[in-house]
């Protein structure tokens, strides 16, 4: 059910035939500052992400990926 929760607010889906993880304008809620996201798993490895709100969008930094993954965000 969390994982539910934070995947609709991230708007993340996974596209493992194409190798990427794509957000699609995300939002943490008010009351999140800040989230970690850690072993993330995908097809031939794991994401460790930081999300940060700000006044006017979700930043995300990329701790560790896959190093044939790309990680898209649409803003």
């Amino acid at each position: 059910a969390v994982f539910l929760l934070i995947q609709a607010c991230l708007q993340v889906t996974i596209n493992a035939p194409e190798r990427k993880l794509v957000f699609n304008k995300p939002q943490l809620p008010p009351y999140i500052n800040k989230m970690v996201i850690r072993n993330l798993t995908v097809p031939d490895g794991t994401f460790d992400l930081e999300l940060e709100r700000h006044e006017w969008d979700t930043g995300i930094h990329i701790i560790s990926k896959p190093a044939d993954w790309q990680l898209i965000v649409y803003k």
